[in-house]
């Protein structure tokens, strides 16, 4: 509801006796505006002095924020869900929320029908790719988003020690600059089909996800629903669903050399990489399919109806 809601018109519209479900996407609910704070911990005493804004002092916008959001929460009745346990610690550290909020982590949901494995031939003849080179993806609404991590991968891919020839595949709106130094860049600008994205991440021997911090990126999870295993830095909620040497491999945050190594070990060891492919599409199976996320807010809404009926019957 960011830059959507105003907080103190919307919530004073809702009697505080009415239970709110708030899912959490990121860190903006529980700051004083941003929406991934880069390591800063001011939102667990109240913001101020925040190193994302113009002229920071004590009083700045950030800390006006915060006490406004506190100020208009404080009688609410309400339950946070988050889709990673990470989300979920962070927004039980901020003190913005009333003293009988309750958290709980409940998984994104994905139609495994949509994202689905098909054959790489398939997928790629569909992408006009005729050649047989390892296909790494990179994706992200914008590309140019520096937490998004693509110039971490650019580096790395400078980098890799691969004896197979390599290209990558980018979705994603932003410029990219093609570099001699680089493998070649498919790049097929801003793509909002699923089914698109699907063949995309079917026609990927490996899919990366470098973000620098992340609450559970849904380009590592689609990727892994179409088998696709997935490379990233250990940054966030990522590390909950890319399972170092199971679902996918993981480098250390921020460092390109690291991640240029496990990229060139995922493209090397071609047996190892199908079967992590394979583990991760059975996690998704188990863990992310959509009608486990659909059963879990049911039960969260009619647990809050029922202790909310039985309140206003007492109250009677």
């Amino acid at each position: 509801i960011s830059f959507f809601a105003d907080y103190a018109s919307f919530f004073g519209s809702i009697p505080d006796s009415v239970p709110i479900v708030w899912t959490l996407h990121d860190m903006n609910a529980f700051t004083g505006g941003c929406h991934y704070s880069n390591g800063c911990n001011r939102f667990q005493y109240g913001c101020g002095g925040c190193p994302q804004v113009t002229n920071s002092q004590a009083n700045d916008v950030s800390k006006v924020t915060f006490d406004l959001k506190q100020s208009t929460l404080a009688k609410k009745k309400i339950s946070v869900a988050t889709p990673s346990d990470w989300m979920r610690e962070l927004a039980m550290q901020s003190n913005i929320w009333p003293d009988s909020t309750d958290f709980q982590t409940i998984r994104l949901g994905f139609d495994l029908n949509v994202f689905s494995p098909i054959t790489k031939q398939t997928a790629r003849e569909k992408l006009g790719i005729k050649n047989d080179a390892t296909l790494i993806a990179f994706g992200a609404e914008d590309i140019n988003n520096k937490r998004k991590g693509m110039h971490h991968l650019i580096r790395a891919l400078s980098n890799l020690n691969a004896t197979r020839p390599i290209e990558c595949l980018v979705f994603g709106q932003g410029e990219i600059e093609q570099d001699e130094s680089l493998p070649f860049i498919h790049h097929f600008g801003y793509v909002d089909s699923e089914q698109q994205q699907s063949i995309i991440y079917n026609a990927a021997d490996i899919v990366v996800v470098p973000s620098r911090e992340d609450n559970q990126p849904q380009v590592g999870l689609e990727a892994m629903a179409c088998g696709t295993p997935v490379v990233a830095f250990n940054a966030g909620g990522i590390p909950e669903y890319v399972r170092d040497n199971e679902t996918g491999l993981l480098a250390n945050l921020g460092d390109e050399d690291h991640l240029a190594e496990r990229l060139s070990w995922m493209v090397e060891n071609e047996s190892a990489r199908i079967a992590m492919g394979q583990k991760a599409r059975l996690m998704m199976e188990q863990e992310f399919e959509l009608g486990q996320q659909t059963r879990a807010y049911s039960n969260l809404y009619s647990g809050l109806c029922s202790s909310h009926s039985q309140t206003h019957r007492r109250a009677a």
